[in-house]
């Protein structure tokens, strides 16, 4: 029996979708900690940039079906509730810790952290002097999507009504987005790296996830999509697929990245995270739905927050301890951090943002708190 994509999103649960970020988080942790190469981060990331586009469409596209209307207020009100209050307690614990223990802070990333500008100074640091040793280097990701969050609401609301224009007009940035790669790369002319970390280098990966909840919505693609979402074996195809990708950047370094790779990585995953979603009730992929990885993807905000630092300091402490109790400390405290992070910071704040979905019938609510 055939399971549609759609069929899935309307339950009151979207199934795999904690699984999802719970492997993510769990790939950029592995990779800042010296288990994986640090390419598998970059993949954490792009999944997380793929899932973020896709849920955020989504939910605009429901209130826009359930009440003929997107409320551009609510919807800032809700990503202030939900992404600031972990972000900026984080912010204010790393540099109030760092100032205490007499550490040199770089001023210049932590405030361009502070005003989500991350991605930038990321992309452009070489052009400047070395300074202090980061603390912050991962908050480049929030960085990007912040900015996607401030300009893709007036978008959609201007073409909600014409989901075909929308639809050419994602995909029309997304092959803009790539074209623009290749000539900053093939040309040279940008800063190490720059392509890697820049918003309007890495936008194209959360568009994926616009299109494809696009896509779903007006039921365009129906039979392969459907096709290739009950096929219970093809996720592994795709997963090997992206491992090889990953391999391919190794051997040939970034410029097969910039060229190609971020856009294979960004299909491969938006292909997988439909997949997903349909198949997490066949007995092959269940373990999507397993406690404690759902767990994991809960705190992933948080795991993305923290990780970094805390490994930062384990290494600092216990260098001289074998270094898998180095991996095992550093996840045990990312992992208690984060579930702390959650309880009191963001699941409070989630709680209040509720407040402004009130109105909205109960399929609404069905997307993830966390989302």
């Amino acid at each position: 029996m055939k399971i549609e994509l759609a069929q899935r999103l309307s339950k009151s649960h979207i199934p795999a979708l904690d699984g999802i970020r719970g492997i993510s988080a769990f790939l950029v942790f592995c990779a800042h900690a010296g288990l994986l190469p640090r390419q598998y981060g970059a993949l954490g990331v792009a999944v997380f940039f793929v899932l973020s586009g896709f849920l955020i469409t989504w939910l605009l596209l429901k209130e826009n079906a359930a009440t003929g209307t997107v409320s551009l207020k609510g919807f800032y009100i809700r990503r202030t509730l939900r992404i600031f209050p972990a972000f900026y307690a984080f912010w204010f614990l790393c540099v109030v810790t760092a100032l205490l223990a007499g550490a040199a802070v770089n001023r210049a990333e932590v405030m361009s952290s502070f005003f989500y500008l991350g991605d930038y100074y990321n992309g452009l640091k070489g052009l400047f002097p070395a300074g202090p040793k980061g603390i912050m280097g991962m908050t480049w990701s929030l960085g990007v999507e912040e900015k996607f969050y401030l300009i893709w609401p007036w978008v959609f609301v201007k073409y909600r009504n014409d989901l075909s224009k929308l639809l050419k007009l994602v995909a029309g940035a997304m092959c803009l987005v790539w074209v623009y790669r290749i000539a900053i790369c093939m040309l040279g002319i940008s800063p190490v790296d720059y392509l890697r970390y820049a918003f309007e280098s890495r936008v194209d990966n959360i568009m994926y996830g616009c299109l494809l909840a696009i896509i779903v919505k007006t039921g365009r693609f129906q039979k392969p999509l459907s096709r290739v979402t009950n096929t219970p074996l093809l996720p592994i195809f795709l997963v090997a697929g992206l491992a090889g990708s990953v391999w391919l950047e190794e051997s040939a370094g970034p410029t097969f990245h910039y060229l190609a790779g971020m856009a294979i990585d960004a299909l491969l995953i938006t292909l997988l995270l439909a997949q997903f979603i349909t198949l997490s009730s066949t007995r092959l992929w269940s373990w999507l739905e397993a406690p404690a990885l759902r767990f994991v993807g809960r705190v992933s905000y948080s795991v993305y927050l923290y990780h970094f630092t805390v490994i930062t300091l384990v290494n600092k402490f216990m260098g001289h301890s074998r270094w898998s109790l180095q991996v095992i400390t550093a996840f045990c405290l990312t992992l208690t951090l984060a579930t702390i992070s959650y309880k009191l910071v963001e699941r409070p704040f989630l709680l209040l943002k509720d407040r402004f979905t009130a109105e909205a019938p109960a399929t609404l609510k069905a997307v993830p708190a966390n989302t």
